[in-house]
């Protein structure tokens, strides 16, 4: 997604590794920090920019040390292969109260330029407080960022 032919892993515990396209290890891209991990838990995403050749940007999408659900937005360093950590900036943090699964987790942009993320739930079998039918809870729903403006509430 990045333009460059690599391959990026996302894992559970915060750390994006780096891949050239014969899948041999460049480096560790960078790690998200804050990330909390157990369960349903951890780094769930990862998109870049579609313009990341011109602006280094990426983002992604994980529960927090509270548990709540965060975008974020990193910078590329100064090296192709290597994230700058201190560029992270919290674009969006969702409150998940109560259970600590059902926290969604996939950003995608569309056609449209909008950065689209999906959230969970909230957990519990059934959804039983109703977050995704309730339009004041942002759990339960596809959200979209226009992260092109300094506006990026969704």
């Amino acid at each position: 997604g990045d333009g460059n032919n690599r391959v990026f892993i996302v894992q559970q515990g915060g750390t994006i590794k780096a891949f050239d396209a014969a899948f041999n290890f460049l480096a560790d891209f960078v790690t998200v920090s804050g990330v909390n991990v157990g369960g349903e838990q951890g780094l769930l995403s990862m998109v870049f920019h579609p313009n990341y050749a011109a602006n280094g940007f990426f983002y992604v999408y994980y529960t927090n040390t509270a548990g709540d659900l965060e975008l974020a937005r990193y910078h590329i360093s100064g090296s192709v292969n290597v994230a700058d950590p201190a560029s992270k900036v919290i674009l969006i943090t969702v409150p998940h109260p109560t259970n600590s699964n059902h926290n969604g987790g996939e950003l995608h942009f569309g056609s449209d330029g909008y950065l689209y993320l999906s959230t969970g739930d909230g957990g519990g079998g059934g959804d039983v407080p109703n977050n995704a039918q309730n339009t004041a809870v942002l759990l339960g729903k596809m959200l979209r960022f226009d992260v092109n403006t300094s506006n990026v509430s969704p």
